[in-house]
């Protein structure tokens, strides 16, 4: 396979994920992933390459039955771990080893792979969606009080950028969740936070309603 093929199959096999992840009806996503993941092996097969075996865990991460199935998981996790082992600075492998861990309530071992992450690697949508997710990790581990010079950090980077780029729902959950912790001049800051957050994001109603 010369490179000019890989790269096409690549892409092929990226919207076929895209499509198969979008399935409504879980039996029919199981058989979807499961039949575009035995598509990568294949490719594997060819190329052992850290990009290829990305993809081989990014499609096991939208089976339907990853969050109850360990077998799916170590489907997820080996092949992102082996990823890294060829590319040890892959941001996208240690993205989603990162969302995998976080995903499963793991929430050290989620911050630890989104720190690894170069942002400098992907583009700003996602890069934002590791930093928010920093910041998500923060509020698990030590509490939303503890947690508010981290999220104003986020508000002040997200305000530099494009509202595309932004979809900080994950966060808008979190932050709602651990409301309750605040006090009164904590509840005053958020609030603050959270409305320059749905200004900068365009998700105003979503950000108004959480505190």
């Amino acid at each position: 396979m010369d490179n000019a093929e890989y790269e096409s199959r690549i892409d092929q096999l990226w919207n076929e994920i895209h499509e198969a992840s979008a399935i409504k009806d879980l039996a029919s996503r199981k058989k979807a992933i499961e039949a575009v993941a035995g598509k990568i092996e294949e490719v594997i097969a060819q190329r052992r390459a850290a990009a290829t075996l990305f993809l081989l865990g990014y499609a096991w991460y939208f089976h339907p039955e990853r969050m109850t199935s360990p077998v799916i998981q170590e489907k997820v996790e080996a092949a992102l771990r082996y990823a890294i082992e060829l590319t040890p600075d892959y941001a996208r492998a240690h993205m989603y080893l990162g969302h995998q861990a976080f995903d499963l309530g793991r929430y050290k071992e989620a911050r630890s792979h989104f720190e690894n992450v170069n942002v400098e690697q992907l583009e700003p949508y996602w890069g934002m969606k590791v930093h928010e997710m920093r910041v998500c990790c923060a509020i698990a581990i030590d509490g939303l009080p503890q947690s508010l010079n981290a999220l104003e950090g986020y508000v002040q980077m997200a305000e530099q950028l494009p509202c595309q780029d932004l979809w900080p729902t994950q966060l808008a959950k979190w932050i709602k969740a651990q409301a309750p912790q605040l006090g009164e001049f904590e509840i005053r800051r958020v609030r603050k936070l959270a409305a320059r957050l749905g200004e900068a994001s365009l998700l105003r109603d979503l950000f108004s309603s959480i505190v």
